[in-house]
């Protein structure tokens, strides 16, 4: 008949064992009640249901060529390489950037600088994920599959398994940004800062310690051959001087490595006027003594003072040469 006919179609073998199960039981009942005919109808529309469900249940998805599994696993290690190299590449720039502005102002460590660059990496991650998918989709073949197919544990484990490749192939790719950077230059920065607080802070007491209302002390740089002001008190500006003999006292001290101490700068000819200029008054005694490098005999900064009210004594050679190796171990401690 044509009910016999509508089977359904989508029946799994445990629902066609319920139905043979359910027409096993009650067919005694049907019998007694003389429904011969309708329980002869109910056996043949679950023997048809039986054998459907078991048909579908024996209907196999085809496992995918090797060619497919790997177009898939292209197709999810394409996008996540990108991903992966985007992610890296604003992290440590970001990063970078970060320790470098606010780092010395407010402290922060280089993890502390990672993780806000992270943040802004995860952000610009969220804005242009879209398009580098949409990029990998229109220069990647697709692998054909079927939806069953991409059901299949098979296939999923090929598409994790490229997906995580991908991204880990992304990551170190992006890890190719810091052969660029300067790795030194935060903490080179941080030092900087440490030791112009340090400087000033001991400037400030050494000012009042020699008694004179002014003092410079200056970095030589030997590469440039010149010095210049790293810290002052008394005036503001940085003062450069060339590196030779006759250009000024603090230049013949960095260069022969001796103190030199001078109770009328009108009378030596090694003074440099220039620093009148600056103070608006004129100089009349200076002194002058080099600071060593920490453990070594190479001159590296010079520490200078000038218009002592009383003349110099031995006690001001006492203390500037504390105060020189005093800032000779400053300066080896933020290098």
């Amino acid at each position: 008949s044509s009910s016999d006919t509508a089977r359904p179609r989508s029946l799994t073998p445990h629902v066609a064992a319920m139905l043979r199960a359910f027409g096993a039981a009650f067919a005694p009942a049907f019998a007694r009640r003389g429904g011969g005919g309708g329980l002869a109808v109910g056996r043949r529309r679950c023997a048809a249901a039986a054998g459907d469900a078991a048909g579908v249940g024996a209907t196999i998805v085809s496992r995918p060529s090797w060619q497919q599994l790997g177009r898939h696993f292209v197709c999810c290690a394409v996008p996540m390489v990108g991903f992966g190299m985007m992610d890296n590449t604003i992290l440590i720039h970001a990063g970078d950037a970060i320790e470098k502005r606010f780092g010395v102002q407010f402290g922060l460590t280089g993890l502390q600088s990672a993780a806000c660059g992270q943040v802004l990496s995860d952000f610009c991650g969220v804005l242009f994920g879209g398009v580098i998918e949409s990029l990998s989709r229109r220069y990647v073949l697709p692998p054909g599959l079927t939806m069953p197919q991409f059901q299949l544990r098979l296939t999923q484990l090929v598409g994790t398994a490229g997906a995580a490749l991908g991204v880990v192939t992304g990551c170190l790719l992006g890890m190719c940004n810091l052969f660029f950077l300067d790795l030194d230059e935060a903490e080179r920065l941080k030092r900087a800062a440490k030791l112009d607080t340090m400087f000033e802070t001991v400037m400030e007491s050494a000012v009042g310690t020699m008694g004179c209302p002014v003092g410079t002390i200056f970095l030589v740089d030997f590469e440039h051959r010149e010095l210049w002001g790293r810290a002052a008190v008394g005036y503001e500006g940085v003062v450069h001087r060339p590196l030779e003999e006759t250009s000024s006292l603090a230049a013949w001290v960095a260069i022969k490595g001796e103190p030199a101490v001078v109770e009328d700068v009108s009378t030596d000819p090694r003074y440099c006027t220039d620093i009148e200029r600056i103070l608006g008054t004129p100089v009349k005694s200076c002194i002058t003594y080099p600071i060593f490098e920490h453990g070594g005999d190479s001159v590296i900064a010079v520490l200078q003072f000038v218009n002592k009210p009383t003349p110099f004594s031995e006690e001001d050679d006492r203390v500037m040469r504390l105060m020189c190796t005093h800032f000779s171990i400053f300066i080896a401690n933020c290098e």
